[in-house]
């Protein structure tokens, strides 16, 4: 399942690659809409993560959410509990490495119903 996933994750790429390519600096804007099969094969991978949730790696599905837009966030308490959220406020690096090059503060935001005793616990509940 990871292959077939992994397949449509770069299959969905090509589709957001022809629209980015269509950005005109002279009308700042792209000069043609989203294509279509974005949003379906993102549909279709996320049916599929969400399916396989109890079988396939947890950071494969958390890479692979990634590819979707998600920005999930693995939370530890220092309790023994886990949380994963996508609610929070990060900064963006600005770099041409694209990685953070000095230290930055993250707020994330979790809920009580998004506790669990294992990270694969919290992923499910993510998924939902």
């Amino acid at each position: 399942m990871k292959e077939v996933i992994s397949n449509l994750i770069e299959e969905r790429l090509k589709f957001i690659k022809i629209r980015e390519e269509s950005w005109s600096e002279e009308e700042v804007r792209y000069t043609i809409p989203e294509p279509k099969e974005v949003k379906e094969l993102g549909d279709e991978i996320k049916a599929l993560l969400s399916e396989h949730k109890n079988t396939l790696p947890v950071d494969f599905i958390l890479e692979s959410l990634t590819h979707l837009g998600d920005a999930p966030q693995v939370i530890y308490d220092d309790n023994g509990h886990f949380a994963v959220s996508g609610n929070g406020y990060s900064p963006v690096p600005m770099t041409e490495s694209g990685k953070f090059e000095t230290d930055e503060s993250f707020t994330t935001v979790v809920t009580s119903d998004q506790w669990f005793d294992t990270i694969r616990e919290a992923l499910k509940h993510y998924l939902k």
